[in-house]
């Protein structure tokens, strides 16, 4: 491989003997340039492009592209960078020349604005948080560009975006939503109420400062008499927290009708229909509440106050007093009889030591000459059964009867 120039060779045999020649070397005419140098189009792609040129020399011509190795004139498939290239003709001369491969477009720079919070039960929403439009969206609850938020759930959803220009360049981000919980909301059923009874406050709602809405509800007042009679009805309670999140929850109030309630008294065996008669345990009076509903309870009261167990709708009277009793149905709606019973209590103990009973005896064929008899209690149950006119306690305006006159008596009325 000698360059131009004068050169002089020695040539020394193996007995010492040595002879030198002169000569010249001339320099042949062998280059190389490069032709259509074409640019990488965006950063990262492989389709530069350049062709290499020789002039000169002897073919067949090898080419080798460093780096990467590369063999042929042309080469397509370069990356951005600095090549350089050898030529070698068939006679082994080489030419070098080189070529700097650079980039077309830079990749697109992406933007996004800010997302706003969205609650975790919301409507899904277009997303366009991205600049250059014109991109893809994908992640957790995204489909077709929008974001479902009941799809991604509470906490942080990654969403990412991928653009490409016009020019192939391409560029790929991503950014978060925030997605606010949707607010825990509670609400207990309303005690119950009864058509005509005062409007109810609504307080059983969790958060507090919520809307509760319904048959019968404004402002949060529920007024049984507006909700629309008896019945059941729902009451929702809407809560909205400061992110714009929003949680309901739904109880119930029944409105009981209030039942209409009278006394009826079935009198005993005395003389007087309102009167017990102390003195004789089988003397009592029969109350009923009567009722124009069914599936009440009862509850009687005397003289105002509450009569321990006496919680059926038939109560039995032994003592003197004023009665009443309250109905209610299985949801509390109660009422009282419209008006008490007043009952009598009248001592019928009689003799010495007061062991036997008065009655009033009506003598047969003799009715308008009733008789106060003082009898012994075991003779009570014959007298009336075998005198239908007889009854408990004396005679009005009668005498006592002669069999009794050697024995004090006396009676006792009480109201």
């Amino acid at each position: 491989n000698l360059t131009a120039g004068q050169y002089s060779v020695v040539v020394t045999d193996a007995n010492g003997c040595s002879q030198s020649f002169n000569g010249s070397v001339s320099a042949g005419s062998f280059s190389a340039s490069v032709s259509n140098v074409r640019d990488v189009t965006c950063p990262g792609f492989s389709d530069g492009a350049a062709t290499v040129n020789h002039a000169g020399g002897t073919g067949p011509y090898n080419y080798m592209w460093m780096p990467g190795m590369m063999a042929g004139a042309t080469v397509s498939t370069l990356s951005a960078g600095n090549y350089s290239i050898q030529v070698s003709d068939a006679t082994g001369c080489v030419a070098y020349t080189s070529v700097s491969i650079g980039t077309a477009h830079s990749n697109p720079v992406i933007s996004f604005s800010t997302a706003a919070d969205v609650c975790a039960s919301g409507s899904p929403v277009t997303l366009s948080l991205a600049s250059p439009a014109g991109g893809t969206y994908s992640g957790t609850g995204v489909s077709g560009g929008s974001f479902n938020p009941s799809v991604a759930g509470a906490g942080v959803a990654t969403i990412n975006y991928n653009y490409t220009d016009p020019n192939g360049c391409s560029a790929a981000s991503s950014t978060t939503i925030n997605v606010v919980a949707d607010p825990t909301v509670t609400f207990s059923n309303i005690s119950t109420s009864c058509v005509g009874s005062a409007p109810v406050t609504l307080s059983t709602g969790s958060p507090a400062g919520g809307v509760y809405s319904g048959p019968g509800v404004s402002n949060g007042v529920f007024d049984p008499t507006v909700a629309g009679g008896p019945g059941t009805y729902n009451i929702t309670y809407t809560y909205t927290n400061p992110t714009g999140c929003t949680g309901t929850a739904t109880g119930t109030v029944t409105v009981g009708n209030p039942a209409t309630v009278s006394i009826m008294m079935t009198p005993g065996t005395g003389c007087s229909a309102n009167t017990v008669y102390i003195g004789y345990t089988a003397s009592y009076i029969t109350l009923t509440a009567q009722a124009n509903l069914s599936g009440l309870s009862y509850q009687w009261y005397k003289d105002g106050q509450l009569i321990t167990g006496a919680i059926d709708s038939v109560l039995l009277v032994a003592e003197g007093g004023s009665y009443s009793v309250t109905v209610s149905d299985a949801g509390g709606c109660s009422a009282s009889a419209t008006a008490p019973i007043s009952i009598n209590a009248v001592d019928v103990r009689c003799g010495h030591d007061l062991r036997k009973v008065m009655i009033c005896h009506v003598p047969p064929g003799n009715p308008g000459n009733p008789q106060s008899l003082c009898i012994a209690p075991s003779a009570v149950p014959a007298h009336l059964t075998l005198h239908p006119g007889d009854c408990l306690g004396p005679c009005p305006n009668s005498r006592l009867d002669g069999s009794a006159t050697d024995e004090a008596h006396s009676f006792a009325v009480s109201p």
